[in-house]
């Protein structure tokens, strides 16, 4: 569950909490194995069934941020949303409220 600031839909940068970063290990993207300036994308839809990508990643610096991208989010949602991140019979859903 991600609540969407602006800078958030700004920058298209989201830190990865604690929920996000236990999601993607359960979608086989593990944080630790990801090296600076490496990313991991897995697919996605959006609950109006649009693809999109879901881009795990850690900058290139050495600070070793956890940070996750969204494809097209700034189309989708809006400053004040709820991104939920669940599991469907055709993969990743995000369901926005």
């Amino acid at each position: 569950m991600l609540k969407l600031t602006k800078t958030m839909l700004e920058k298209s940068i989201i830190d990865c909490n604690s929920q996000c970063r236990d999601f993607a290990l359960n979608h086989g993207v593990d944080y630790d194995a990801i090296g600076n300036g490496e990313r991991v994308v897995l697919a996605a839809t959006w609950q109006d069934g649009t693809e999109t990508e879901l881009r795990f990643y850690r900058p290139a610096n050495d600070r070793k941020d956890r940070r996750l991208s969204i494809k097209d989010i700034k189309k989708h949602c809006e400053i004040g949303d709820t991104i939920n991140m669940a599991n469907s019979k055709n993969g990743i859903l995000l369901i926005i409220s």
